[in-house]
């Protein structure tokens, strides 16, 4: 992600570790050849069981930038990205939410909901990135306004992002990358393999509009 496609930020749900765990995120990224005291990495909370947090990972200016975790949100964490003293910053939203197993159906449809409302709060240039667990088709996720998934600039025949382990057709976009379409043009999105992962890594470049 860092070497290959220059990234700023990586949100990377399920990639964690719980407290006296060894953190080998530090050491792939020295691994890569990066420099990992260059870098900022946060994580949500971990809850014991079910699926590791949600990390970020940033570099250069967005260091900087404040790190929040709201596990009252989605199932398995959401993360927050903000610049509070500079209000045209834009703010990053990193999530993970319940799969639709048959024992997560009300907790699924409810991180959905958060989703959409989630959405419908935003102020000002956002971006809300991770494992939706859910296409655009589902519930909430077909009437949200104002937002645009960057997916959509990716063909149809290239953009199933889960199961990464079967082929390109058999895949489904459960992965989004949603941004707020007045601040943004997406110049660059990608889906490529992601190494010991059954989701596909999604990369994309902005333009923030105006600028």
């Amino acid at each position: 992600m860092f070497t290959t496609h220059n990234a700023d930020i990586a949100v990377i749900p399920e990639w964690g570790f719980a407290p006296g765990e060894n953190d080998s995120t530090a050491a792939l990224l020295a691994e890569a050849g990066l420099r990992p005291a260059e870098y900022s990495i946060d994580q949500t909370e971990f809850f014991g069981s079910g699926a590791r947090p949600v990390t970020v990972i940033r570099r250069g200016a967005y260091r900087s930038m404040k790190f929040e975790q709201h596990c009252e949100l989605m199932t398995w964490g959401t993360l927050k990205l903000s610049a509070p003293d500079t209000p045209t910053a834009p703010t990053f939203i990193g999530i993970h939410t319940m799969a639709p197993v048959p024992y997560g159906m009300e907790q699924w449809r409810g991180d959905l909901q958060e989703i959409s409302d989630l959405v419908a709060k935003a102020e000002g240039p956002t971006i809300v990135m991770g494992d939706f667990n859910a296409t655009n088709r589902h519930g909430p996720m077909a009437t949200l306004g104002g937002v645009s998934d960057a997916l959509d600039a990716v063909s149809p025949l290239n953009r199933g992002t889960w199961d990464a382990n079967r082929p390109k057709l058999a895949r489904t976009v459960i992965d989004h990358v949603l941004y707020s379409t007045q601040d943004f043009t997406v110049t660059k999105a990608l889906v490529r393999p992601g190494e010991k992962s059954d989701h596909a890594m999604v990369v994309v470049s902005f333009a923030e509009n105006g600028r």
